[in-house]
């Protein structure tokens, strides 16, 4: 496996981020919301004309995608934050304000949870870095220089070491009230990796997983479908360069509005 961190010079890569960079602004962004929503309201629509039969949510390798069925898989997995997460909306909206992306991205809970997901279903599982020309000293191992080094994500993601109960789903980890207890070392938590090789497209990413979350949050209610268990879920994982999630079926009802 080779990747561009090992094949690409520091300055061509430099000049792709100078081009491209223009394309993640704020303003950029907004207009990408508005391309995304024509999406996501086909997706309530098709959820909506399917209420109460078992839905498969798509196990697509594209890391936003698989993201987005993670969440959905931990979040069936305990009720009680699905409606955290609504009633975290509901005040939102009942405020006057919308549910775009400017607005979610001052949401704890939201975001907590989306931030979790990455943290233990990393998109990109691997970083990858080559050590300089004269090696380097890890602990007290040393690596020879023009080595590419691996970093597995997933399983920094569980080791406790790094994270207070590394293996449980927690997303008010995340909340500043608790992020220094439950976060041993904030630096281990790279899913769009680090330096100057991070993913140019994060702010896209996280704008598509806030939106589509809060809507479907918004307006319903999901659950596994019969039959469907973790274990199963997590033993069709795969991981090559991006996580492949197992199949996961799930059923969606219409929340229930008052009055």
């Amino acid at each position: 496996m080779v990747s561009m961190q090992t094949t690409r010079s520091r300055a061509e890569h430099d000049e792709r981020r100078r081009i491209w960079s223009p394309a993640f602004n704020s303003e950029v962004i907004r207009s990408y919301e508005e391309s995304i929503g024509k999406y996501q309201d086909q997706l309530l629509k098709r959820l909506s004309n399917d209420i109460g039969n078992t839905a498969t949510v798509n196990s697509s390798s594209e890391t936003t995608a698989a993201t987005l069925t993670y969440a959905l898989y931990e979040l069936a997995k305990a009720p009680h934050l699905i409606a955290q997460v609504r009633r975290e909306l509901t005040a939102l909206a009942s405020s006057g304000k919308s549910l775009s992306n400017h607005n979610l991205q001052s949401l704890d809970l939201l975001n907590g949870v989306i931030t979790e997901t990455m943290r233990l279903y990393p998109p990109a599982g691997l970083l990858q870095r080559l050590t300089p020309p004269e090696g380097l000293v890890v602990g007290d191992i040393h690596v020879p220089g023009n080595t590419t080094v691996y970093c597995p994500l997933y399983v920094m993601a569980r080791n406790e070491q790094v994270y207070h109960d590394a293996p449980t789903f927690r997303p008010e980890r995340w909340s500043p009230s608790n992020s220094s207890k439950l976060v041993k070392e904030a630096t281990a938590y790279a899913p769009f990796s680090i330096g100057p090789y991070n993913c140019v497209g994060k702010p896209l990413a996280l704008m598509n997983l806030r939106t589509t979350l809060a809507k479907l949050i918004t307006r319903f209610d999901f659950r596994f479908a019969e039959g469907q268990t973790g274990e199963a879920f997590e033993a069709g994982m795969r991981t090559n360069f991006t996580t492949y999630p197992g199949l996961l079926r799930m059923v969606f009802r219409e929340v229930e509005r008052e009055g």
